[in-house]
């Protein structure tokens, strides 16, 4: 096997590749702004793993780096594929990657009320409809200041940069509003949908468990005192301590 046999032998395997040999040969299609120390990286909008081999021929020895295409395999595991939500690992990031540059967040856990009723009576291609609807209409009132997670079955974690709770209450009301009305969900299949919505501070100095456990007491409060209401940590409070 020659040089030129390699480089076509790599070529045909990976997206962008470099070759480097102890007696000084190199070659390399790998652009100059690609981040070439990442085991994984994200280029143009796509992510590429890397991986390091060594050929021997003859006496000379090769260096192979092959960055591989693994775009659908990284949004697979980002991503629940029901929805387009975050999964919870991908949220956790995004949550400590802002934390750490400085942002303030506010956490809210909403849980859809009564979501197995719609289930029994639709079917469960009519509640997938839902969920994805929920998250729609989300990303709408949201924007881009926002992080979406589909956490369990019907309850969804957001994450909003802001410092301003009745802001975020505010907000959370608006979108809860929408639901209340018949909006259509399928074809003719109208209905009136009501969510618990609780809503904290993230505390920097607390990890994200800490924090989660945090919003999901406010939530079940919040369902086990009527449901269909936005509680923010603050109110809840309050309530315990009259």
């Amino acid at each position: 096997m020659d040089r030129c046999l390699l480089e076509q032998l790599i070529k045909s395997v990976g997206i962008y590749f470099s070759i480097t040999s102890n007696d000084g040969y190199s070659y390399s299609n790998i652009p100059s702004d690609f981040n070439k120390g990442e085991i994984l990286t994200k280029y143009n909008d796509k992510y590429y793993d890397r991986k390091i081999g060594f050929v021997d021929i003859s006496d000379v020895r090769y260096e192979i780096i092959i960055f591989n295409d693994v775009t659908d395999i990284k949004r697979k595991s980002m991503y629940d594929q029901k929805t387009g939500a975050l999964t919870l690992d991908s949220f956790q990031r995004s949550i400590e990657k802002n934390i750490s540059s400085g942002d303030d967040i506010i956490l809210c856990l909403m849980d859809i009320d009564d979501f197995k009723g719609i289930n029994d009576t639709f079917g469960h291609h009519v509640g997938d409809l839902v969920l994805s609807k929920v998250v729609e209409e989300l990303k709408k009132i949201l924007k881009e200041d926002a992080f979406i997670c589909r956490f369990g079955g019907d309850e969804f974690l957001i994450g909003l940069k802001s410092n301003d709770i009745d802001y975020v209450r505010n907000i959370m009301d608006e979108f809860a509003t929408i639901f209340k009305s018949n909006l259509i969900i399928y074809e003719n299949v109208y209905m009136s949908i009501s969510f618990s919505i609780g809503i904290t501070k993230y505390k920097k100095d607390e990890d994200f468990d800490t924090n989660f456990k945090d919003v999901d007491s406010v939530m079940y409060y919040c369902k086990k005192n009527g449901k269909n209401a936005v509680v923010s940590k603050e109110c809840y409070v309050k309530v315990l301590d009259k």
